[in-house]
């Protein structure tokens, strides 16, 4: 008689996925989402959240902040190296995508005057359309009521 085989046995139960916080960190520091944190991980993405505000007693979006702007600090670091080194064009692209610098300054004098004297015409001309009209008070010269003669 044939022995019938038998699956082994399952533990019942959620699986608990041990998360290695030095790896999300470097992660974080890298700019990766949470989305994609977690699929490296092989979680679910809520998974992630709320162990992290379990485990780390801080919520995901903090969390992610501050791991987040650990990589700007790092990467404006290399990018002063690189800058140093003779090599600008990198540095000048990662600050411009990830650290949101500009090639011109946005508080130009000229522009802020400019804009201050468009705005000085505008508040004049709403006056002017908002003032309460007052009454003519002023007597019309030769001009009588008309009279009814009957």
């Amino acid at each position: 008689m044939a022995r019938a085989f038998k699956k082994p046995k399952r533990p019942r139960g959620t699986v608990v996925h041990k998360i290695d916080w030095s790896e999300v960190d470097e992660m974080l520091a890298d700019q990766c989402l949470g989305t994609e944190i977690a699929a490296a991980l092989g979680i679910c993405g809520a998974t992630l959240y709320d162990r992290c505000e379990a485990e780390n007693g801080v919520i995901w979006s903090e969390y992610m902040r501050q791991k987040k702007a650990r990589g700007c600090q790092i990467l404006r670091r290399v990018q002063m190296n690189i800058a140093k080194e003779g090599n600008p064009s990198m540095a000048i692209f990662l600050g411009k995508n990830l650290l949101k610098q500009k090639d011109k300054p946005d508080d130009d004098i000229e522009d802020m005057e400019k804009d201050l004297a468009y705005l000085q015409k505008k508040i004049e001309s709403y006056k002017k359309i908002n003032e309460p009209k007052k009454p003519d008070m002023r007597l019309k010269a030769n001009k009588t009521p008309p009279v009814n003669i009957e």
